[in-house]
């Protein structure tokens, strides 16, 4: 039997929350919401890609050009055949520099580091850029300056940003002939910089595909449409109008030619002192 006094003592209950519990839901809470960040992020359609990825090379690589294969051979200026004969004082400046070349040579190893180091921060000084000509299959050239202190690897990127979408996979080398291969994977090679390589201050590589059907010399190389829609003809040499021959030149000319035996022989016997003939 419940008594009033019973009921009295008797206090409602309340149960206190469990800190643990909720303190491990908030914690599961939070983790999956870093979870579902973390997910988001890694998403490739919300990860900001390379500003160049897929950028438009020809704002990405400005200022280049590309030249159009050669339609016509260039008029050249016949030489002038007196020039073809040395003067004395060439003939000595030629015999001195031979001997200049020579002398250097025999002391060439005789150079300290100190002395390389300065000569060849004089030939930086004096070819500060490197103008680099990429010839495809077709004569197609690819002409961008470089920095001449840049490796070959900056040239090797800068083909390839060139290409379309289905060659940027496919291997080239390039190379000048005969047979030296400019590889990126040569440690001799890629550790140099471009005035090292002997490119400086401008040099013409040939470009291989590793893939046959992309040297096929009837078609474009496979470059960007962008890259291509800039296609310039190399400027033409103006042609020089022929000299016109001098006529009272060769008036004289005949005039001296026309004249008969006797008369230059009687010229020669007054220089001579002698009688003329009658």
């Amino acid at each position: 039997m419940v008594t009033a006094a019973t009921v009295g003592n008797c206090k409602p209950h309340h149960s206190t929350p469990n800190t643990s519990i909720m303190d491990s839901s908030n914690n599961t809470l939070d983790s999956q919401k870093v979870i579902s960040v973390g997910e988001a992020q890694a998403d490739p359609s919300t990860v900001p890609q390379d500003a160049g990825h897929n950028a438009d090379p020809t704002v990405a690589h400005a200022p280049f050009k590309l030249w159009n294969p050669p339609t016509e051979t260039r008029p050249t200026v016949p030489p002038e055949l007196d020039d073809l004969e040395p003067t004395a004082a060439e003939v000595v400046a030629a015999y001195q520099s031979q001997a200049r070349r020579s002398e250097h040579l025999r002391n060439a190893p005789l150079l300290t580091q100190e002395i390389r180091d300065r000569q060849q921060r004089e030939k930086y000084k004096k070819w500060p850029n490197c103008v680099i000509r990429i010839r495809f299959h077709n004569q197609m050239q690819l002409e961008k300056s470089f920095p001449s202190t840049n490796k070959i690897k900056s040239v090797y990127a800068f083909v390839r940003d060139c290409l379309n979408e289905e060659a940027k996979s496919i291997k080239f080398v390039l190379y000048q002939p005969p047979a030296r291969e400019l590889k990126v994977s040569d440690a001799t090679v890629r550790d140099k910089t471009l005035l090292e390589l002997q490119l400086a201050p401008s040099s013409v590589l040939l470009l291989r595909f590793l893939v046959e059907d992309l040297n096929d010399r009837e078609s474009n190389p496979p470059l960007h449409h962008s890259i291509l829609a800039t296609a310039t003809d190399f400027p033409t040499v103006a042609k020089t109008p022929e000299p016109v021959p001098d006529k009272s030149v060769d008036g004289v000319k005949v005039g001296i030619a026309g004249k008969s035996g006797k008369e230059v022989e009687n010229k020669l016997a007054k220089l001579l002192k002698l009688q003329p003939r009658k």
